[in-house]
């Protein structure tokens, strides 16, 4: 079933980059509806939509992604960039913190921290 699922990924990833936004999203709700726990269905889900700036769909993947994965710190690294597209620092703030719970050395969430913080 990961091989299933990793296929459609990477359909997913083609349709995306001929700009299939649609065709993309539908490729990678197929590999999630094979394979729930595979992560990587959910991070493409959410950067196509991140891309369309809509960042509210995207988060709702991305905390579907992390219940699943507690662990899942590409997860909260992006959470943490739409909340700050829609304005919400606090949240973004605690989305980068809690990639660097799980991953101390996740430079970007480092960075993006640092430079809320200020």
């Amino acid at each position: 079933d990961k091989l299933k699922a990793k296929a459609h990924v990477i359909i997913g990833n083609y349709y995306a980059a001929i700009n299939k936004k649609e065709e993309a999203l539908k490729e990678f709700d197929i590999s999630i509806s094979i394979s729930f726990s595979f992560m990587e269905a959910y991070l493409c889900k959410a950067q196509v939509l991140m891309d369309d700036k809509k960042y509210e769909e995207a988060i709702k993947v991305l905390q579907i992604a992390t219940t699943l994965n507690n662990r899942f710190v590409d997860g909260y690294y992006y959470m943490g960039q739409c909340y700050e597209k829609i304005n919400l620092k606090d949240m973004a703030i605690e989305s980068y913190r809690r990639a660097l719970l799980y991953c101390p050395d996740y430079q970007e969430a480092a960075d993006a921290l640092q430079r809320l913080s200020k």
